[in-house]
């Protein structure tokens, strides 16, 4: 499965995690933590947390 399709399946309510890997859930974390997000003027997290320090 791709990690787009991981996503999408993540995000529903009372999605039984524990059919993924620790591997599989480090990854999908670390792809939604790089997005970047429109609260943050289109910044990811970390790049806004890099402006700000």
């Amino acid at each position: 499965m791709e990690l787009a399709q991981h996503n999408q399946a993540i995000s529903a309510e009372k999605t039984n995690l524990s059919v993924y890997t620790q591997k599989q859930l480090d990854l999908i974390a670390k792809e939604l933590n790089e997005r970047p997000r429109k609260t943050l003027n289109f910044l990811s997290p970390m790049e806004k947390i890099l402006a700000v320090l």
